[in-house]
């Protein structure tokens, strides 16, 4: 590592630990949602869930279509729907989602997080070539060298699932939503971090692939 990015990174932590310290303990505490509890983290002045979403029903109550087989998920238009994968070391199993239900799962008082709120995340944590180095959780990755999850964000490398219905990139890569459209209809940011790299990546594609959802407190500002 460089001494420029390691002054970064040492900056990074810093920042993040003032910010902490200066929001008390408005969050880091946990949070009840349709019966599975959640930890919070207070990054800046952003108040996170420090875990993927685990959601089966939709906040108006609706259950969100189960479908498993690639033929069913690539067939999904304009709905929400989502999928499940069971992955080692973890007691229950992982959730992903098209865009049209990770807008529907966040609990009251929470939301899916625009692309804005991801920048303000990345800015805290030092910059989009080095934030995935404080956000990734100490276990699951293969490469020991380009984590610490100072941030305590604890990103686990869940994979995703293609618009084709091919699951992809278990234990290599953490897949996230936002809120804000590319192209209407068609195509929405979402973020990602990978093994054996320090960045925050970012990229639109279609709205019919399955990513995480994580949840950001609705009285926060970037």
């Amino acid at each position: 590592m460089n001494p420029r990015t390691l002054v970064t990174l040492c900056t990074a932590t810093l920042t993040f630990l003032v910010g902490l310290h200066a929001h008390g303990q408005s969050c880091g505490g946990s949070i009840t949602h349709q019966g599975e509890t959640y930890a919070t983290v207070q990054i800046g002045n952003q108040c996170w869930l420090a875990e993927n979403v685990r959601s089966t029903v939709s906040k108006d109550g609706a259950t969100i279509p189960l479908l498993t087989s690639a033929e069913a998920w690539g067939e999904q238009v304009l709905s929400p729907a989502r999928c499940e994968i069971e992955v080692p070391g973890e007691a229950e199993p992982v959730v992903l989602y098209n865009r049209w239900a990770a807008e529907q799962v966040c609990p009251s008082g929470w939301h899916l997080p625009s692309l804005d709120e991801w920048k303000a995340l990345a800015a805290k944590l030092g910059g989009w070539d080095v934030a995935g180095y404080t956000m990734k959780s100490q276990s699951g990755w293969p490469s020991v060298n380009n984590r610490t999850n100072a941030s305590r964000f604890n990103a686990k490398p869940h994979g995703m699932r293609d618009a084709e219905g091919a699951f992809n990139f278990q234990s290599e890569g953490a897949y996230w939503w936002t809120s804000s459209d590319d192209n209407l209809l068609v195509d929405t940011w979402f973020v990602w971090v990978e093994d054996g790299t320090m960045d925050l990546f970012r990229y639109s594609f279609f709205n019919t692939m399955g990513f995480s959802a994580r949840c950001i407190q609705d009285s926060n500002t970037p």
